[in-house]
């Protein structure tokens, strides 16, 4: 982002004066170097965030903030109900698993603000979080299931939290017609693929598109995403907009027969995914003129995600024994483009 547009605050602080109908400020807390290689979207979402109704004090936005999908990533605000003030639990998007939930706690500011600090402390103890922590619950792959469907509910009839919970959930915190085998994760396969020795742990997400396949093979976790393995690198090859490739019926074809391919390489493994890349096509197609990460990385003169596409998808394949040429072409294109930029990881 351009310094240019901020006033310096400290050192580690920057301020967006506020402009074009926002109510307050937009607070940064970086260096000058992590704001420089900051997304302009970054810069676009705090403003957006300091223009809704009832906002207090600022919009802010954490050293790791990067693009989200209102508010940044990293992006903090809070809101006061008695001046119209809104609630936005998905404000930052509806990553699986993401970690974020606006909850009612009841405890007034004041004695929150007392304790904050060992509050904090006591918090980060005893909820899990980060890769390889754990917690006290365990299940078996058929009670796997029935928390899977039941959500909410499910955690409310095991003696965690009240039913005045759900009231205050989506969906009263069970997606109606949620099928548990469209999400299998942490679960060896049984029985497990003759071509391996190593245990296998897959993920299958969404019959409706969302399509992300990962495989952990003990000596790496190599992952497929259905739709980023064939729009990242294809629009970082040719700097078009996914709207773009969509647009190009020769580009469309080559996407959708990696997708294919990607598939393929699935259901060797034992997961077949059931989803139509035509229809994955389309969800994209609904989303508009939008750059891909790959494209904005390159753009940016940061590393591009190549190992975790496409090297993985790959070793897969090789260790299943299904062709993937499409695959491997569009590996080798943008391996290549990344050398010639200095962006390979």
């Amino acid at each position: 982002m351009d310094l240019a547009a901020f006033t310096r605050i400290d050192d580690f602080s920057w301020r967006i004066e506020p402009h074009g109908g926002m109510r307050v400020p937009g607070i940064v807390y970086a260096d000058a170097g992590l704001l420089r290689d900051m997304d302009d979207k970054v810069y676009e979402q705090v403003t957006n965030v300091a223009r809704l109704p009832g906002i207090v004090e600022a919009s802010y936005a954490m050293p790791d903030a990067h693009w989200g999908y209102g508010f940044p990533i990293g992006g903090v605000a809070a809101f006061d109900p008695a001046e119209g003030g809104i609630v936005s639990a998905g404000g930052v998007g509806f990553d699986v698993s993401c970690g974020v939930r606006a909850m009612l706690t009841g405890l007034p500011v004041a004695k929150v603000n007392a304790v904050q600090r060992d509050l904090a402390t006591v918090l980060f103890r005893h909820i899990p979080a980060g890769v390889g922590s754990t917690g006290r619950i365990r299940l078996d792959p058929q009670e796997m299931d029935t928390m899977l469907t039941g959500g909410a509910g499910w955690a409310l009839r095991q003696g965690y939290g009240e039913a005045a919970d759900l009231d205050r959930i989506e969906e009263h915190g069970t997606m109606a017609g949620a099928r548990a085998e469209k999400l299998i994760t942490g679960l060896s396969l049984d029985p497990p693929a003759p071509l391996l020795n190593q245990d296998m742990t897959v993920t299958v997400l969404g019959e409706d598109g969302c399509g992300t396949l990962s495989v952990d093979f003990g000596d790496g976790s190599p992952a497929v995403q259905l739709g980023n393995v064939s729009f990242n690198p294809v629009s970082a090859l040719t700097l078009a907009t996914a709207d773009q490739l969509i647009a190009n019926i020769e580009v469309k074809d080559y996407m959708v027969a990696i997708m294919r391919e990607v598939l393929a390489i699935g259901r060797a493994v034992g997961v077949d995914a059931d989803i139509d890349p035509e229809a994955r096509i389309d969800m994209a197609r609904h989303l508009g003129r939008f750059k891909t990460s790959m494209l904005q990385d390159l753009e940016a003169g940061k590393p591009l995600e190549i190992d975790g596409l496409l090297s993985g998808t790959l070793e897969v394949a090789r260790k299943a024994g299904v062709a993937a040429p499409f695959t491997r072409s569009l590996a080798g294109l943008i391996r290549l483009r990344a050398q010639a930029s200095g962006q390979c990881p």
